[in-house]
Formats: C-alpha cells, structure tokens, sequence
C-alpha cells in the first residue's frame, strides 16, 4: 500500500510539473505577444507623429487662421496623409488632430471637424518637430479592437 501511494504521489507531482511547464511557456508567448503588440502600436504612433510633412503643417494648422490659403493647404494635405494612414493601418480607425482647447480642427472622420473631444483615452504628444517644442496639442488614435 505504500508504494502505490508513493507512486501516486510522484505521478501527481510529475502532472503538476508537466501542467506548469506548459502554463510557464505559455505565459512567456503571451508576454512575447504583448511585447510585440506594444512595439507595434509605438511604430503607429511614431509613424503618424513623426512624419516631416505632418509636422510642418500641424503648425500651420494650429496657428492659422481658416481663411489663410496657408491654412487650407495644411488641413487639406494632412487630411489626405491621416486618410492614407487609416487605409494603410485599418486598426487605426480615426486619427484627430485637437487644439488647446480640446476641439478637434482635423480629423479622418469629417463630421467630427469642429467638435470638443474628452481627453480621456488621448494620446498626445509635445513635440511637432524633432529638437524643437512646440505647444502641447493632442492627437488621437481610435482603434478596432
């Protein structure tokens, strides 16, 4: 009788082993993924932020007047380089552009133009053009989850 419980006790204890192990590589895949899935969503962000073309016109469009030929220029090739970035990147589902006061001055989704957005869930950035600061104005992504 008490071999059969030492055998059982060291077949339950190479069961819970065996079920750890695969918990343990499990976890560090998902950890992996997680990793991955960071990294991914920084190249978006810089993908979009870091743009020369962006960048230069971000000013012009936060500074600008709306009936400045300047002004309608920036909103409209940014329009079309957000557009194209939501093409490119479907989990980007809407990129806006806000100002200080939180209304968002451009945006993927036209109807959206013109509205106050809640800064909850905002990703934002202070710097419209490398090594130089430029006033905090707001980005943001939506995305398809």
């Amino acid at each position: 009788m008490a071999w059969w419980e030492a055998l059982l006790s060291s077949v339950l204890e190479a069961l819970k082993q065996a079920a750890f192990n695969r918990l343990s590589v499990a976890a560090t895949l998902k950890e992996e993924e997680i990793g991955r899935w960071f990294e991914d969503q920084q190249r978006d962000f810089l993908l979009v932020t870091q743009h020369p073309e962006l960048q230069r016109n971000i000013k012009i469009l936060l500074s600008g007047k709306i009936t400045d030929p300047n002004y309608l220029a920036a909103d409209k090739i940014l329009s079309n380089y957000l557009i194209s970035v939501t093409q490119t990147k479907p989990a980007l589902r809407e990129i806006f552009i806000l100002d200080r006061s939180n209304q968002i001055v451009l945006s993927t989704d036209k109807q959206r133009k013109g509205n106050y957005e809640i800064l909850a869930n905002v990703s934002y950035f202070e710097r419209v053009e490398l090594k130089r600061y430029f006033r905090s104005d707001f980005l943001r992504f939506t995305r398809h989850w």
